[in-house]
């Protein structure tokens, strides 16, 4: 016979007064085999640190965005996690580099047609590097940024 088990439980709610993005992103940026939760906000981005007593509280790392996606990948392929955000406001994809303990570089912004509301990243041109797809509402185009061993260089 079987038996009903419990398999989710709330640990503890936070409340986002700025929170952008609609989902979460899940991604081990801290090293640990162990992911976090990052979200966007307005201005910075959330980080809740996985720890051996559940998600910590939000650590935040600030730059000047208006986030509408989330998306994290090893863009510079240095084997730490890089976060990218789209800015529907100044029209660009911001990109912070991951240094692989949960602290990330300054920002770098690169430039896309208008309205970037979502990312998606795959390795489109087969060269071994991420690259990312942004949909641009505004414009109604999609934008494709493509990785280069240029980004390596900070």
């Amino acid at each position: 016979m079987w038996r009903r088990q419990r398999v989710l439980r709330v640990q503890r709610a936070y409340t986002l007064v700025d929170a952008l993005t609609e989902k979460p992103v899940i991604a081990d940026i801290m090293g640990s085999s162990s992911p976090e939760v990052l979200i966007a906000g307005v201005n910075q981005l959330l980080v809740f640190e996985n720890t051996e007593n559940g998600f910590a509280a939000p650590v935040a790392t600030s730059f000047a965005t208006t986030s509408t996606a989330l998306a994290t990948t090893d863009l510079d392929a240095d084997g730490h996690i890089d976060a990218l955000q789209s800015d529907e406001t100044s029209n660009d994809v911001v990109t912070l580099f991951g240094h692989g303990h949960g602290s990330f570089s300054e920002a770098r912004r690169f430039g896309v047609e208008a309205g970037p509301i979502d990312l998606a990243l795959g390795d489109f041109d087969a060269d071994g590097l991420s690259d990312v797809a942004v949909v641009n509402v505004d414009a109604a185009s999609v934008s494709v940024l493509f990785g280069s061993r240029a980004l390596v260089c900070r």
